[in-house]
C-alpha cells in the first residue's frame, strides 16, 4: 500500500474537524456593528469584527471600500475581498516602524484573497507565521509599500497570482517539513532588496513568477540556506546585482529567463549539487558565473552579455547565440530559433517534444505555435570612399535563419526602394562597388532577408556626394535622432542616434511636463551610429548643477520625451531634436 503523506493526513484531519454547517458572513462600509453579519443587509462595518465571531470553515465576503484596520485571522477562515483594485486594507495610520509587525496575520488553513493591501514602509504586508503544516493560501492580492510583501515562517503555504510592489517581495524561512508554492506572482523590487528570498532549510517551489529589480544591489531570487529548491520558468528582468544566485544545497533551476542588465551576473551557480538546465540569460555584465564544484551546468544559452560565461568552460550543450525572441515584450521563441528542442534531452515540453531552452520550455512551460517573423532591419550603416570605390558596411544581423541582404541605391535623397534600385545581395555585412564616372551623389538603404524570403523593414539611409573638382567625396551621414524601439515599451527601449562628426552629446529623457528624468548620454562621442537603452524600472542618474545624483523614480505609464543636443569640437551647437515615446506598465 502506498504511504500516506503528511499533506494527506492534514487534509483528512481538516475534513474530520470541519463543522457540519459553515457560515457565510459579509462586511461592507455601510454595515453595522451588530452580529451575526450573515447577509449584505446585516453586514459588519469591520473586517475584524466579522472574524472575531466566525468559526473554522466560515467564509467572509468583503465589499468595495477602504478598511483602515489591522487583520488577525483565526484558523480555517476564508477572507474574500471584492477585488485587488477596489477592496482596500490600509494600515498606514495604524502601524508604523519600529513596530515591525504585519498588517495581516493569517492562521492555519486560511484563505486571504482579492485585496489591495496598503502598508507603511518598514512593515510586512502579510505574515504567515504558523508553526506546522498549515496550507494557508494567499491569492490574487496587490500589496504596496511594505518592506516585505509576504513573510512565510515554518508554514506550508500557497502564494499565487499576487502583485507585490515594495521592498522585498516574498521571504520564506522555516524547515524542510514545510512546503511552499510560489506561483504566477509579479514582484517589483525597490532599493537593494530581493524579489524572493529563501532561507533556513526550506524546500519551496518557485514557478512562473515575474520579477523586476531596479537597484544595482537587488537580486531576483536568492536561495541562500535552503535545502532543496525548485526554480522553474521565472522571468527576472531589469537592473540588479544578481538575477538568480544559487548558494544553497541542491537547487533545480530550469527554463528561467534573465533579461536586462545585472551588474554582477544573471545567474551565479554555487558549488553544491545545483542542477542548472535550459536557462536563457541576455544583456548582463556576466551571463552565467560558476564556482568550482559538482554543480551541473548544461543546455543553457548565455547571449549578448559582456562576458557570457565566467568560472567555467562551457561544454557544447551551452550556447551563446541569439535566442530569436519575438520582441522585448514577448519572450516566445520565433520559428527557426536555435533554442527550439535544444534543452536537456530528458526534460520535455508540454507537447511531449524535447524541451526548448528558455522561458516556455519544460513541463511548466507553455505549448504555442512558433511564428515566422522577418529579420530586424540592419543597423549601423557606414559609408566610405576613395577615388575608385565606395565601401558600405553595417552591423551583422544575428538571426539564425538570416540568408542575405539587399542593397538599394539612388541619386535622390529619401528615395523609395524597388527592384530597379537594387545593386547587390551580399551574404556578409559589406559591399564594395566601383564609382560610375557620371555620378555625383549616391544614397543607400538596406534590408535583411531570411531563408523563408521574409524581408525586414528598410534601414536608415546614408549617402555620399562629390563636393570638389578634385573628386573628393563627402559622407552625408547627418546628425540624426531616430525613433526609439520598441514603442510603446515596458520596461526598456532603445534610442538610436548618429553623429556626423565628433562632438559633445547630451541625450536626456523628460516627462510630458518637461521635467528632467535622466541623462542617458552626457559626454564626447566619435562620429558614428549609437544605440542607448532607457529602462523605466532602473535607477537613473540625474544631474544637478554641481553633482550627479542617483535616485529611484517611480515611473508612471504615459508619454515621455527624449531630446538630443550636440555641440561640435568648438562647443558650438550643431543639432537638436526631440521625439516622443510611450511607456506602458
Amino acid at each position: 500500500m502506498k504511504s500516506i503523506t503528511i499533506k494527506t493526513v492534514y487534509l483528512l484531519i481538516l475534513l474530520i474537524t470541519l463543522p457540519l454547517h459553515s457560515e457565510i458572513r459579509y462586511v461592507s462600509k455601510t454595515g453595522s456593528a451588530q452580529p451575526p453579519y450573515t447577509s449584505w443587509a446585516t453586514a459588519s462595518d469591520s473586517i475584524q469584527k466579522a472574524i472575531n465571531i466566525s468559526s473554522f470553515g466560515d467564509t467572509i465576503y468583503v465589499a468595495n471600500g477602504v478598511y483602515k484596520e489591522r487583520i488577525v485571522m483565526t484558523p480555517g477562515l476564508s477572507l474574500i475581498g471584492s477585488g485587488m483594485d477596489s477592496c482596500v486594507i490600509d494600515t498606514r495610520e495604524l502601524l508604523s516602524p519600529p513596530n515591525y509587525v504585519s498588517a495581516v496575520i493569517t492562521a492555519s488553513y486560511c484563505i486571504f484573497q482579492n485585496f489591495y493591501l496598503r502598508v507603511s514602509d518598514g512593515l510586512t504586508g502579510i505574515g504567515v507565521k504558523n508553526f506546522g503544516v498549515t496550507y494557508t493560501k494567499i491569492l490574487n492580492n496587490y500589496i504596496y509599500g511594505s518592506t516585505e510583501g509576504v513573510t512565510v515562517s515554518y508554514s506550508s503555504s500557497f502564494i499565487e497570482n499576487n502583485v507585490i510592489n515594495g521592498g522585498k517581495g516574498i521571504n520564506i524561512a522555516g524547515s524542510i517539513d514545510n512546503k511552499v508554492l510560489v506561483r504566477n506572482n509579479t514582484i517589483y523590487v525597490q532599493e537593494n532588496n530581493t524579489g524572493i528570498q529563501i532561507s533556513f532549510g526550506t524546500r519551496p517551489t518557485i514557478i512562473n513568477n515575474v520579477i523586476y529589480t531596479n537597484h544595482r544591489h537587488a537580486h531576483g531570487i536568492y536561495t541562500g540556506g535552503s535545502d532543496t529548491t525548485k526554480i522553474f520558468n521565472n522571468v527576472v528582468s531589469s537592473k540588479g546585482g544578481y538575477g538568480i544566485p544559487l548558494t544553497n544545497l541542491q537547487t533545480y533551476c530550469y527554463n528561467n529567463l534573465i533579461l536586462g542588465y545585472f551588474s554582477a551576473a544573471g545567474f551565479r551557480v554555487g558549488t553544491q549539487n545545483n542542477n542548472f538546465y535550459n536557462n536563457n540569460v541576455s544583456d548582463s555584465e556576466i551571463g552565467v558565473q560558476s564556482s568550482p564544484g559538482n554543480s551541473i551546468i548544461k543546455y543553457n544559452n548565455s547571449w549578448n552579455n559582456s562576458l557570457n560565461y565566467a568560472g567555467l568552460t562551457p561544454d557544447s550543450t551551452n550556447l551563446s547565440i541569439d535566442p530569436m525572441l519575438v520582441d522585448t515584450l514577448d519572450f516566445h521563441l520565433q520559428m527557426y530559433s536555435p533554442l527550439i528542442d535544444a534543452g536537456e534531452p530528458s526534460i520535455f515540453d508540454k507537447d511531449s517534444s524535447r524541451s526548448d531552452i528558455g522561458l516556455y520550455g519544460g513541463p511548466y512551460g507553455e505549448s504555442y505555435i512558433y511564428k515566422d517573423y522577418a529579420p530586424k532591419p540592419p543597423k549601423g550603416l557606414n559609408v566610405s570612399a576613395d577615388t575608385s570605390y565606395i565601401t558600405l558596411t553595417w552591423k551583422k544581423n544575428t538571426e539564425a535563419d538570416l540568408r542575405y541582404y539587399r542593397i538599394f541605391r539612388d541619386t535622390t535623397v529619401n528615395f523609395s526602394i524597388d527592384t530597379s534600385k537594387l545593386i547587390g545581395s551580399p551574404s556578409n555585412n559589406i559591399l564594395v562597388h566601383s564609382i560610375p564616372h557620371s555620378a555625383k551623389n549616391f544614397y543607400y538603404k538596406i534590408t535583411a532577408v531570411d531563408s523563408q524570403e521574409n524581408e525586414s523593414l528598410v534601414s536608415e539611409e546614408v549617402g555620399i556626394i562629390l563636393v570638389s573638382v578634385d573628386d573628393k567625396w563627402h559622407i552625408t551621414n547627418d546628425y540624426t535622432l531616430y525613433p526609439n524601439y520598441p514603442n510603446p515599451f515596458n520596461p526598456s527601449t532603445i534610442i538610436p542616434f548618429r553623429l556626423k562628426e565628433r562632438g559633445y552629446v547630451k541625450l536626456a529623457v523628460y516627462d510630458i511636463k518637461g521635467e528632467l528624468i535622466s541623462y542617458l548620454v552626457n559626454e564626447e562621442k566619435e562620429a558614428g551610429y549609437y544605440e542607448v537603452e532607457f529602462n523605466a524600472s532602473r535607477i537613473q542618474h540625474q544631474v544637478s548643477s554641481n553633482q550627479n545624483i542617483s535616485s529611484r523614480i517611480g515611473y508612471a505609464s504615459g508619454i515621455y520625451l527624449y531630446k538630443i543636443d550636440i555641440k561640435n569640437e568648438n562647443r558650438i551647437p550643431v543639432f537638436t531634436e526631440v521625439r516622443k515615446m510611450v511607456y506602458i506598465k
